[in-house]
């Protein structure tokens, strides 16, 4: 099943009803037989690169104990059923290099960026600048859909969701997951949010690299997980006092 703009539209409609808990049993059915066809195709052509990276995991894990893990691998491998099931996840996003979808928050404005490899493969990667105003803009992610300028609210949030580390990044399978958008739900979201947050630090923090690189891998790691997590409580705050 060759990916069309039909498909991709069809796609976001049924996400996007699922998300709201709207779907029919048709639909849903319409949806999960979407999830088959994709899942097969993913395999099979994923399939000789899959087989390689199960193959150096074997290896990584027959010459380091787990407390070598590097941080990264160490949050990968704590996936409940990752073992045995990540090799079979189809990622939609994986095949194709898009254009990654920006944001200034200050124009309340969004664009694509075209890819170095389309201007000058050789050249320089440089940081991207909003078009209107030439200030910094954010990497939202390939699902970020953008509010109309108008809306005000929404794009505070946004840039607020945005300073605590969420975007609307994933790989094309099922989507980011919930993020508000209102201010009236981002107190209870908040409060999630900084749980995991705190489990992630924590299991950081109980990891004992030995060697060199690994345990700068863990100062860095431990020190953006906090600041994140600094950033969501005092967000929470913020948002608690304003009700």
């Amino acid at each position: 099943m060759s990916w069309t703009k039909e498909n991709q539209a069809r796609w976001d409609h049924l996400r996007a009803g699922e998300l709201a808990g709207v779907l029919g049993e048709p639909e849903q059915a319409e949806l999960a037989a979407f999830r088959d066809q994709i899942e097969a195709e993913g395999v099979d052509l994923l399939a000789p690169a899959m087989n390689s990276l199960r193959a150096e995991l074997c290896m990584l894990e027959g010459e380091l104990g787990s407390s070598d893990y590097p941080a990264w691998l160490l949050f990968v491998l704590d996936v409940p059923g990752f073992r045995s099931d990540w090799m079979n996840v189809m990622c939609r996003y994986a095949f194709t290099e898009y254009k990654p979808h920006l944001a200034c928050f200050r124009c309340r404005k969004s664009f694509k960026r075209r890819l170095l490899k389309d201007i000058d493969p050789a050249g320089p990667m440089r940081a991207a600048r909003c078009p209107d105003c030439g200030g910094d803009v954010a990497d939202m992610g390939l699902d970020f859909k953008p509010p109309p300028r108008h809306r005000l609210q929404e794009w505070s949030l946004l840039e607020s969701l945005y300073t605590i580390g969420l975007t609307f990044h994933s790989c094309g399978c099922s989507g980011p997951g919930f993020r508000p958008r209102a201010r009236s739900e981002l107190r209870e979201f908040l409060t999630g949010i900084i749980a995991g947050y705190e489990q992630r630090l924590r299991s950081l923090e109980k990891s004992s690299p030995t060697r060199a690189q690994q345990i700068d891998e863990k100062r860095s790691a431990i020190e953006y997980w906090r600041e994140l997590l600094a950033a969501a409580r005092a967000e929470l705050a913020e948002s608690s006092g304003g009700n």
